[in-house]
């Protein structure tokens, strides 16, 4: 099938609405995320399997008070939450979360947040903006994952 949507058959689990989520290039796999809610597609199998990582915070957000992205080269899932500020990391490989980095330095929190991340730059891009509004800014956060963490970069 080329061009054209397609129902996933695999099992429904309850995703609901403002869940956010990203894809995971090494793994093939997709990430959904919202509140207490951590789960991954494995498309190849075409099915969902809940995660509980180490040091998951109790609140995941949902895609109105953050963004979720994912790392190729710290092989890492990366989401800026407003609930626990900041950014905080998500380790595959360990099943474990970690904190990165505080929230940025810049008023943010009664802002939308769209993000993407650029391989070639190795940088996630986030855009913050009011509804309406025409004083958006973009921040650009690379993470620099710690040594001997069993990435493929090493």
């Amino acid at each position: 099938m080329a061009n054209t949507w397609a129902a996933s058959a695999a099992e429904r689990v309850k995703v609901d609405y403002d869940s956010w989520g990203c894809y995971d290039s090494w793994r093939n796999r997709v990430y959904v995320a919202r509140k207490q809610l951590f789960l991954a597609y494995d498309i190849k199998s075409n099915a969902w399997s809940p995660i509980q990582g180490e040091g998951q915070p109790g609140d995941l957000g949902s895609c109105a008070h953050g963004a979720i992205t994912y790392d190729p080269v710290g092989d890492a899932v990366l989401i800026l939450l407003k609930a626990e500020p900041g950014i905080w990391v998500y380790s595959p490989a360990a099943n474990a979360w970690s904190r990165a980095a505080p929230p940025p330095e810049v008023r943010w929190r009664n802002m939308n947040v769209n993000a993407f991340h650029d391989p070639l730059l190795n940088a996630h891009f986030y855009h913050l903006a009011g509804d309406s509004y025409d004083n958006g800014l973009i921040l650009v956060y690379r993470y620099r994952h710690p040594p001997n963490r069993g990435s493929k970069e090493q």
